[in-house]
């Protein structure tokens, strides 16, 4: 496997061209969607093509440069990367000329905080952010390999000269046929690139390269029929669309492997080398969401030989990334189940293991027909996509729970630095009851949260406007037929996604406010709040107390989880009251990558007893250390969050020890573990396989554990590659 690694083409570096930046200024005047197109364009054209020593599998993303476009931020300056080539010399004249054009109002981000400013809606980061990612999407594959190149045009010419031929359509559907000429001449430059080496290499090389070339000239125009060709045109398409999002990898070229099996054209072993390729090729582009298995349009189970390929590969080479997740159901055959527990048990926290019914049911409530439903894939961390089809922002905002408790404890003011960030919604200790309290929360959640969503839906219109995401309009349905982009209401489905953090630390808090302030007066609201103030020094006795006689989220108690229900019901549902730019409406999502030490480190002290700047919980899970009750009444709290109004995934983090793997009975029975959550409703689990003393380990000689790795809050990592916090943090998870 290291064979292949090193064979591997490196991720160019910066050649000192700026073809995007030239073009753009070049078609200053013309619609935007042309603008940004013909830059886009450019910017491959002048990438040199690199194909590596041993890889079957071609193509390498752009070299990094000053001025270029991304999937979340639209246009963007480099700005360290520039002050890094001016420092070494670099023509300082030219690149300034560029850095004044492009400073001058074209930056997709100033452009959305000037309008953000003008509109009143800007939010201090520790309460949430609006827009945030804006980014991850899961296109059509299938329709490319499908159609090839041609078949594309061909749609877009018909569409043109149909119900959308009006002249404010036609800048669109232009900027669709210079993409279409674009993926042709990337598979041009490559098929030339192959013939120059293979006229040079040597033996069975040659040959390699020789096929690589036919292979990258038929499907610069034709749609693929073997699997070489259809996996080549597949990571191309996934190159132009900025190295997203895999979606339904063996679902997508199972057709054509079973194929070219059946003809006696390929064998497994070979496949496996081309899977390996593109492992190692997502590795450096730091892929997300490669889904397997799941159900077919009719709902059959959907997995294949495919699937257990890739968990084979994924097992073997223990890569952080692609983020490889399975869709399981009832009908999901048990060695699948057994295969996906070897590969998790292999210690690469992979794959990540997602309930069908639960988050179809979930697009099911949203509106979304069973038939698209059940060809979801998965965006980024976990953001539920429909392939093809929807546009669900991936995520679009992040909102701080935790933070919007602290400002209704503080009449709107930061605990930690003194500033009114919210509205005033009254003195706590003037409070009479809990009821009353619980309102000034949800006034401060609810004024936060439709900032965030404003603020989302100015990215939206504004990206909109700049065809940030004209690549990905070509292979998003309806973007042809309705003559509009994927951010402007040219997608199917157009809902919104706000990333939902603290959901358990307020729980938790609300607890200790309701039983032991205003039921049992075990203290008062006033002392409460001097404790806070203080960060619960001089006060443990107090917070002792919180800890042994408050409820706490995880244990299965009937009244700290009706209090996280609540709490996540509240939120999800104002989400939904309210509509996206793009045509939908906003959903819940709880995935939480490394924000619960970000968040955490800019909220003040919590009523449950944490301290400042203490992280929050990594998922839907209990805070660290909290559950004392064992793992099934932890899942059953966790089961109990209303998911099913979060549409845009809800992750739990479940940490299993080896010995829950050790033995045939031992991996069967934490299957029936993740079952009996999945039965209760539960969206999704990830599993970290790793002993505390392990971890504590690991802390103290990293060396010796740098292969170590472990779910974080949505991805995998090596677990000496994370900060002491989120260490610490797993650790404690790890222990209980």
């Amino acid at each position: 496997m290291n064979q292949r690694e090193q064979g591997i083409a490196p991720l160019p570096e910066y050649d000192r061209a700026e073809p995007f930046a030239a073009a753009f200024m070049e078609h200053e005047g013309e619609h935007p969607y042309i603008q940004m197109t013909k830059a886009h364009c450019a910017s491959w054209k002048h990438s040199a093509a690199h194909i590596g020593q041993t890889e079957l599998l071609v193509g390498v993303p752009r070299p990094r440069r000053v001025v270029g476009s991304t999937i979340y931020a639209g246009l963007t300056f480099d700005f360290a990367l520039y002050d890094a080539l001016v420092h070494n010399g670099a023509d300082s004249a030219a690149l300034r000329q560029i850095r004044d054009y492009f400073a001058d109002g074209h930056i997709t981000n100033e452009l959305i905080h000037q309008k953000k400013e003008l509109e009143g809606v800007g939010l201090d980061f520790s309460i949430g952010c609006g827009p945030g990612f804006q980014g991850h999407m899961v296109i059509d594959y299938k329709k490319l390999l499908c159609k090839g190149v041609s078949g594309l045009r061909a749609e877009i010419e018909a569409a043109m000269e149909g119900e959308n031929k009006a002249p404010n359509n036609r800048p669109f559907y232009e900027s669709l046929l210079l993409l279409c000429d674009n993926i042709t001449d990337l598979c041009l430059k490559y098929a030339e690139k192959a013939r120059e080496l293979a006229a040079v290499a040597t033996g069975g090389r040659s040959a390699e390269l020789a096929e690589t070339a036919r292979i990258c000239r038929k499907i610069s125009l034709f749609a693929p029929e073997g699997f070489a060709e259809a996996l080549q045109l597949y990571w191309f398409a996934f190159l132009l669309d900025n190295s997203d999002d895999a979606g339904r990898l063996d679902c997508i070229l199972h057709r054509f492997y079973e194929s070219d099996i059946e003809k006696g054209l390929i064998t497994r072993p070979q496949a496996k080398v081309l899977f390996v390729d593109l492992w190692y090729k997502m590795r450096q582009t730091s892929t997300w969401g490669v889904v397997l298995g799941g159900q077919t349009e009719d709902g059959a189970d959907a997995s294949n030989e495919l699937t257990y390929l890739c968990l084979e590969v994924t097992a073997e080479l223990r890569l952080t990334n692609p983020a490889v997740s399975l869709r399981v159901s009832e009908k999901t055959p048990d060695r699948l189940w057994r295969a996906a527990m070897g590969c998790i048990s292999s210690g690469g926290g992979m794959p990540a293991l997602i309930n069908d019914p639960a988050v179809i049911g979930a697009f099911l409530a949203d509106g979304i027909p069973e038939v698209h439903a059940r060809d979801y894939a998965v965006g980024g961390c976990i953001e539920y996509q429909i392939s093809g089809k929807s546009n669900f922002g991936g995520e679009d905002g992040g909102i701080n729970l935790a933070k919007c408790l602290e400002l209704a404890l503080n009449d709107g003011v930061c605990a930690l630095t003194g500033r009114r960030l919210g509205p005033s919604t009254g003195d706590p200790a003037t409070f009479e009851s809990f009821e009353q309290f619980y309102g000034a929360y949800k006034k401060q959640a609810e004024w936060a949260a439709g900032r965030i969503m404003r603020g989302c839906n100015i990215g939206q219109e504004i990206k909109s406007q700049q065809g940030a995401k004209i690549f990905r309009s070509l292979l998003l349905d309806d973007c042809i037929k309705r003559g509009l982009d994927c951010e402007g209401g040219g997608a199917l489905y157009g809902n919104g996604q706000i990333l939902t953090n603290g959901i358990i630390v307020v729980a938790d808090s609300l607890c200790a406010l309701k039983y032991l302030v205003f039921e049992q007066k075990a203290m008062t609201i006033a002392q409460l709040l001097e404790a806070l103030k203080d960060n619960w020094a001089g006060h443990e006795e107090m917070r002792l107390q919180i800890a042994s006689r408050a409820p706490r989220f995880g244990n299965h108690d009937v009244r700290a989880d009706q209090m996280a229900a609540g709490v996540a019901g509240h939120i999800f549902a104002f989400f939904k009251r309210h509509k996206t730019y793009r045509g939908g409406h906003y959903t819940g999502l709880v995935v939480y990558f490394s924000r619960q030490k970000i968040y955490g480190e800019l909220t003040g002290a919590t009523p449950d007893g944490r301290r400042a700047g203490d992280v929050l919980e990594d998922s839907i899970g209990p805070w660290p250390g909290r559950d004392t009750n064992g793992p099934t009444a932890m899942l059953s709290s966790a089961a109990g969050i209303p998911q099913t109004l979060a549409a845009g995934g809800v992750v739990l983090n479940l940490k299993l020890a080896p010995y829950n793997f050790s033995s045939d009975e031992q991996t069967e029975k934490s299957i029936a573990l993740v079952k009996s959550y999945f039965g209760m409703g539960g969206q999704h689990v990830q599993i970290t396989v790793a002993d505390a003393d392990d971890l504590k380990q690991a802390m103290l000689e990293p060396e010796k554990y740098r292969h170590l790795i472990v779910r974080v809050g949505g991805y995998a990592d090596y677990f000496t590659r994370l900060d002491r916090t989120l260490q610490e943090s797993i650790l404690l998870r790890a222990e209980y």
